[in-house]
């Protein structure tokens, strides 16, 4: 009487409530098989998996009906209601689910192993094995045909919208875990497919027509992609006496391509076919076959790289059949081919095992062996044998994890700095060697200067010492401009400091000497004073960064930018010099920055055109304004250049996401009635630290506030 119910209920999209479906599938779960069999044809033709796509979480219900189904031996009716259960989504569906590198499923569940629709697929009787064959191998047919991206290299007639890299058919199983993403599913029915042609395909190697079509039938009418490639691999070499010819042809093709051969064998089924395949063929086929793969695989490449794959990759196929090759042929391949044939080479998938972990770079020696060496000797050593190059040649482990490289060797030289931190001091010059020393090396001296700083270990007494260091690599810099970029950036298995990253650490430690953020110093400013304004104005006069930054605040905003390079923190280094060179002044005093300081200050200004240093013009105008009014209002129409739009609004976006100052709004005032009159269809299109709108307000909401005179 319930199942009469139920089927007596029409269910469509025009009257669909999901607590209706909800609970008759809840109900089924509860019948009996009998019950059961007589409702799936209404499940899948009424297509309630589909209408419920935004409810479908687990599945239980469907594994309970599974397996009441099995139990009773219905098989016909598994195989109805699993082709409920696989519904795929529409292209439309699948698209407005995803989010960014998020890819919705292609199934109507998140996770189809709660519903363990693949194990009692592949439980059915032998009689039944053909119909679940043809419902996964049509599932997976819809699933690749999603993909409307055909393939550039002309290789495959269709990319794939999953990716199956990982995957040796030869090996794979249904995975019952729970999965962390739809691939799983995919992977799974790929599993199946394989189980069920091993049933249906590998079962017939005494009827050899009917193995031919039924390959015809479900797995070559499969979309000719990567994956379904692989598959055709496998299933060829399950029986090759019947595949003869396929596997022939088979074999032959990457032989036949121009380019992008590589596709043909990537993975390890192609290995794995010729391996279990090849003896079939005729004597003629296989000499023909050797000595095509040797005169592919040796021609020569411009590309010099890829000419060394391809010849590694012959000789991998080689490996393969290395019994079937004579004694000439096994000479003529390694000669020609630059390499050894390896009979017991191991076949495995493009993305082997995953190994995860934290990467910990090492160095060639241990901190004991490095501490017993003097800091000159250290040097020699970083200069020659411990270069970021022969680092790289000497690390025969090839553990990724752990790699020995000028990384590695830059953390041990700080740990060891700071343990004997006078002795580097006093050898401060020998870290700078432009033609000999590695930019990273350098760096990470400063590096390890600058953490010593900031655990207030270091001696005043030798601050002599790096200013020196500090002005040799000036006096470098402005004689002749470092490169902005490095040749071996990120070569040599690891992230190499540049000569720009150099000149940011020297602006760290500078900013830590000046006591940013505290009320220590590190140094005596007075007699200092002159040597760490040469340093400044070099500083500031580096280029970095430069006006083709401009084009990437689509992605990061100017302070950003401005803090993150040399020009921007030197500009802050200066503001904090200004703070503590003004306390020369008297209190009376009106005027308490000096005339080299404005020097400086207008030289740059002039010539600055990236939006992230004129931001720090604005953003640090009161610090100058309250020390010297005249001067800085004099400079306010190079500062908000009204007719260079995009610079006035860097400098703007500046001044207003600042402290709001009452003379300064006073003084200002054309300025604020300019921003109000802009329209936002005006604004650079780019990324803010402080949206004009949002900043303007602020400061005109707090004027309303707190200035008794400030009015509409």
């Amino acid at each position: 009487k319930v199942a009469d119910i139920i089927l007596d209920m029409p269910i469509a999209k025009e009257n669909f409530n999901p607590e209706v479906i909800s609970r008759f599938v809840w109900i089924c779960s509860s019948l009996p098989a009998g019950q059961i069999a007589r409702l799936v044809k209404k499940i899948r033709d009424e297509k309630w998996i589909q209408l419920m796509n935004q409810f479908n979480r687990w599945g239980f219900d469907y594994e309970k009906m599974l397996k009441k189904l099995s139990e009773a031996g219905d098989y016909e009716n598994i195989i109805v209601l699993a082709e409920a259960i696989l519904a795929i989504k529409t292209k439309e569906e699948i698209e407005g689910a995803s989010s960014g590198y998020f890819k919705a499923s292609t199934f109507y569940f998140e996770d189809l192993s709660h519903t363990k629709i693949f194990e009692y697929l592949v439980g059915v009787k032998e009689e039944f094995v053909e119909k679940a064959l043809a419902l996964t191998t049509t599932k997976m047919k819809e699933i690749i045909e999603l993909s409307d991206k055909k393939n550039d290299n002309k290789v495959f007639d269709i990319e794939e919208n999953f990716y199956l890299f990982d995957v040796d058919f030869f090996e794979l199983e249904i995975d019952s875990g729970r999965h962390i993403s739809f691939r799983n599913d995919v992977k799974n029915l790929a599993a199946i497919i394989k189980k069920l042609a091993e049933n249906v395909i590998g079962g017939k190697r005494e009827k050899a027509e009917e193995a031919k079509k039924l390959y015809e039938k479900y797995i070559n009418s499969l979309p000719f992609s990567r994956s379904m490639w692989s598959l055709r691999l496998y299933v060829l070499s399950l029986c090759p006496e019947v595949f003869k010819d396929e596997l022939k042809a088979a074999f032959i093709k990457p032989l036949q391509c121009e380019l992008y051969y590589h596709e043909l064998l990537s993975g390890a089924e192609y290995y794995k076919a010729l391996k279990k395949g090849f003896y079939i063929l005729s004597e003629e086929d296989k000499k023909k076959y050797i000595e095509d793969v040797i005169n592919y695989f040796s021609r020569a490449m411009d590309d010099k790289d890829i000419e060394r794959w391809s010849k590694r990759d012959g000789l991998r196929i080689l490996s393969c059949i290395e019994s079937e090759l004579s004694v000439d042929e096994k000479e003529k391949a390694e000669k020609d081919l630059a390499g050894k044939i390896n009979k017991d080479f191991k076949p495995e998938p493009s993305i082997g095992k995953m190994r995860g972990g934290t990467v910990h770079p090492k160095a060639p020696v241990d901190s004991i062996v490095l501490s017993k060496m003097t800091i000159a000797e250290i040097v020699k050593k970083l200069t020659n044998e411990w270069t970021p190059e022969n680092l790289h040649k000497m690390d025969k482990d090839g553990d990724f994890l752990r790699p020995m490289n000028a990384e590695g060797m830059g953390e041990l030289l700080k740990q060891d700095m700071a343990n004997r931190i006078e002795l580097y001091l006093d050898d401060a010059n020998l870290f700078f060697n432009r033609d000999k020393l590695d930019s990273h090396y350098t760096y990470s001296y400063l590096r390890g200067i600058y953490d010593i700083f900031k655990q207030g270990k270091f001696q005043v007494k030798k601050i002599d010492k790096l200013f020196k260091l500090f002005n040799n690599i000036a006096d470098s810099g402005e004689q002749k401009e470092f490169n902005e970029e490095r040749d071996s950036f990120e070569k040599f298995d690891a992230w190499l400091a540049s000569w720009t990253a150099v000149n940011d650490a020297i602006a760290d430690n500078l900013k830590v000497m000046l006591g940013e953020n505290t009320d220590n110093t590190f140094l005596d400013f007075k007699s200092n004073r002159n040597g760490l304004l040469k340093i400044i104005k070099y500083l500031l006069s580096y280029p970095d960064p430069k006006s083709e930054d401009n084009l990437k605040e689509q992605s990061n905003d100017p302070f950003a930018t401005a803090i993150n390079s040399v020009r921007g923190r030197a500009f802050e280094i200066l503001t904090l010099f200004i703070y503590l060179d003004g306390k020369q002044y008297l209190k009376e005093d009106d005027v308490k920055i000096a005339g080299d300081v404005k020097k400086i200050y207008e030289k740059i200004l002039e010539k600055e055109d990236t939006f992230a240093v004129m931001f720090l013009f604005g953003h640090y105008l009161p610090s100058f304004y309250y020390r010297d009014k005249k001067w800085a209002m004099s400079l306010a129409d190079k500062i908000f250049l009204k007719d260079k739009r995009d610079l006035f609004f860097a400098a703007w976006e500046g001044y207003i996401s600042a402290n709001l100052y009452k003379e300064l709004l006073k003084e200002l005032h054309d300025l604020y009635k300019l921003a109000i009159e802009f329209k936002p269809e005006e604004y650079t299109k780019r990324k803010y630290f402080k949206e004009l709108d949002e900043g303007l307000a602020i400061h005109l909401a707090l004027a309303y506030i707190y200035f008794d005179d400030f009015n509409f």
